[in-house]
This record gives C-alpha cells, sequence and structure tokens, in this order.
C-alpha cells in the first residue's frame, strides 16, 4: 500500500458550517501515520464493531464497521478482511451499530445523541486539518501560512497518511435538528423554527427565556424536550 505524504502546497481553507461546531485538537508529528498513531481520534469506536445497514426500500446489510471522522465514511471489513469504504448510496436510510444510530442525510452520516421520532438531536464529526508547523532550527515548529487541501486524499480512501511536517488537526462536531420525517438542519433558532412552524409561539417564548449555546449539547437537548411536551 502507498503512503501519501502531505505537502505545504494550495492555501487554508477556513470552513464555517454551523453555529452549533465543537471542535478539540491534536497534533500529528513528522513520520507519524494518522491511522496508526491517532486511531481514536479518526474513528468513533476503538475497533470495528457488527453492524447494519438499513435502506428505504426495506433491505439491510450487516458486517464489521466504523465510521471514520477523517474521510467522513463508514469503512467496513470484508470477507478477505480487507477494510473497504462504504460507497453512499441515495437509498441508505441508516445504520444500527450497536445500537447507535447513524442517519445518512446528504451528503452527510450524523450520529444520533437523543429526541424522540417527533424532535432529534444528533452530530456530525469531522477531522479537520488546521495548521502545518514549519520545523526550523532547534526543533521548533512555527505555523505556515499555507496548508493543501485534504480533499484528494480523502478521495485517495488510504489508511496510510504520513506527515512530513507538523500537522494540527481538529476534531469537530456539528449539530443538527431533525424532525418526523428525519430532515435534519444544522442547529440554529431559524432552523428549529423551519422544523417546527406550528411551534413558533412557543419556540420563541422559550428562547425568550434561555440563553441557548448551540454548540452545548445539554441545552440542544432540553430544547428538544421542551418542543416534544408541548405537541
Amino acid at each position: 500500500m502507498k503512503k501519501y505524504y502531505f505537502f505545504l502546497a494550495v492555501f487554508i481553507v477556513f470552513s464555517q458550517i454551523s453555529i452549533a461546531q465543537t471542535s478539540e485538537t491534536f497534533v500529528l508529528k513528522p513520520g507519524e501515520d494518522l491511522f496508526e498513531k491517532h486511531f481514536s481520534d479518526v474513528f468513533i469506536y476503538p475497533e470495528f464493531k457488527f453492524g447494519k445497514v438499513f435502506y428505504t426500500n426495506g433491505d439491510s446489510a450487516g458486517g464489521r464497521m466504523n465510521y471514520n471522522r477523517f474521510l467522513e465514511a463508514f469503512e467496513f471489513i470484508d470477507n478477505k478482511w480487507d477494510t473497504l469504504v462504504l460507497s453512499p448510496e441515495e437509498n441508505i436510510k441508516y445504520f444500527n451499530i450497536g445500537g447507535d444510530i447513524f442517519y445518512y442525510n446528504k451528503p452527510d452520516y450524523l450520529s444520533y445523541k437523543s429526541g424522540s421520532s417527533f424532535c432529534k438531536l444528533a452530530v456530525k464529526q469531522s477531522v479537520k486539518l488546521k495548521d502545518v508547523k514549519k520545523i526550523g532550527a532547534f526543533g521548533i515548529s512555527s505555523s505556515t501560512s499555507k496548508i493543501e487541501s485534504l480533499d484528494q486524499l480523502r478521495a485517495e480512501q488510504t489508511h496510510q497518511l504520513v506527515a512530513n511536517e507538523e500537522i494540527v488537526f481538529s476534531n469537530e462536531a456539528v449539530y443538527y435538528f431533525g424532525n418526523d420525517q428525519n430532515i435534519f438542519l444544522p442547529a440554529s433558532k431559524k432552523n428549529i423554527l423551519k422544523l417546527y412552524p406550528s411551534k413558533k409561539k412557543e419556540i420563541e417564548t422559550y428562547f425568550a427565556n434561555h440563553n441557548i449555546d448551540f454548540r452545548n449539547g445539554n441545552h440542544l437537548s432540553d430544547l428538544l424536550n421542551f418542543i416534544e411536551q408541548s405537541k
């Protein structure tokens, strides 16, 4: 298997997905392999677990799976013990891995966190490239102004990504609200009103009496519990 190296090129792309975004950083040092050194940062589970994917036509398929935050895709182990990336399909409905539910919200996979069939809280998890630190004299690192985009590296779907610079990644989470039709939108006041227009008065009252942090899962769960109880 070929090794792909991160080179200093192209430019930084700053992502502003949603105000409901949280992040933690980790560092890949020169010579380290991303998937070997930071398996727990890249994958949701510490090992591949048995799960099933369910389709809108009623079909399902099972196998040992894991979600790769770097590739933003599910991977599975086939009968030859090769690790493959599951191609996204229009008719994927959701995944069940050890009781954990992941909804397919094209093009994203969202992990169910709390709620009911009427109102759900889910989260998109991903690994983003934040910075490349140039190693200078005496081994002191300093940030550079350019970074390579990871889109091409993700497309390679390889499990050997070795750094030749000190690279800073962030493990990011973006919260989503979902309704009884499994329509998911990034967590915000505008979107909760869009999902539940009949509850506009109640929701506006709730916001008037509560300071909601859209990066706080407990705050969002409390909001959805309120909407559920006001049915």
